[in-house]
């Protein structure tokens, strides 16, 4: 399985491990540039191959979708 993560500009971050992928797209989405440009969540999706098996919306618990 790979896990990737992806924004409105395209790929992100890809990895083999969910959870590295998990943190790695929670820093992505803290970076001032991600901040200052209102970007307030991203997408982990799953793979097999070239077979997408799932995705989730990954946002910030402190992010301004809390509210």
């Amino acid at each position: 399985m790979i896990f990737e993560v992806r924004a409105d500009s395209g790929l992100v971050a890809s990895c083999s491990d969910s959870a590295t992928a998990l943190l790695l797209a929670r820093q992505w989405l803290r970076e001032p540039a991600q901040l200052d440009a209102g970007t307030y969540t991203c997408v982990l999706q799953t793979r097999d191959g070239d077979d997408m098996v799932g995705e989730q919306v990954v946002a910030l618990s402190d992010g301004p979708l809390a509210s």
